[in-house]
């Protein structure tokens, strides 16, 4: 009999391949939303120390000049952290469809290797009843060769 041969196994190593490439893609995405979650906390530390120093400046009745930057600067944050907030939100639905993508290669992957599991076990059964035919033959000729000499 013939070694066995999975006709799709091309496909499958290149599917192979593209789950790796993807799994790289979500993991640099990954990280990209990481890096930018971390600089919306980085402004969100710094929007609460402006509140505490301005709170702290009126509590004392400091410098005027200074609680107006306090001021300014705080509005500026609040003009960072909008736009950050928007950057984050851009790299979680970038997680998101790397994952969906993901998933999907990783689906179409499993299900072709099911499929050469079932095709590995098809051509091992024929193998199997092959042999059972051979070694019954040898058995038919012995049994043959015995009432013939008998």
């Amino acid at each position: 009999m013939k070694l066995f041969r999975f006709r799709l196994q091309k496909y499958l190593d290149l599917n192979k391949e593209q789950e790796d490439a993807k799994r790289l893609k979500l993991h640099r995405a990954q990280l990209v939303y990481k890096k930018e979650s971390g600089k919306l906390e980085s402004i969100d530390s710094k929007i609460e120390s402006t509140v505490d120093y301005t709170k702290t400046a009126r509590q004392n009745q400091l410098n005027i000049e200074m609680m107006l930057l306090a001021e300014s600067y705080y509005h500026v944050l609040l003009e960072q952290r909008a736009v950050q907030a928007t950057m984050v939100e851009n790299a979680q639905q970038q997680v998101t469809a790397e994952q969906k993508v993901l998933i999907s290669i990783q689906r179409r992957r499993k299900m072709l290797e099911r499929l050469k599991g079932k095709k590995w076990e098809a051509y091992y059964q024929g193998l199997l009843q092959e042999e059972q035919k051979e070694l019954d033959e040898i058995g038919r000729v012995r049994f043959c060769r015995q009432q013939g000499g008998s």
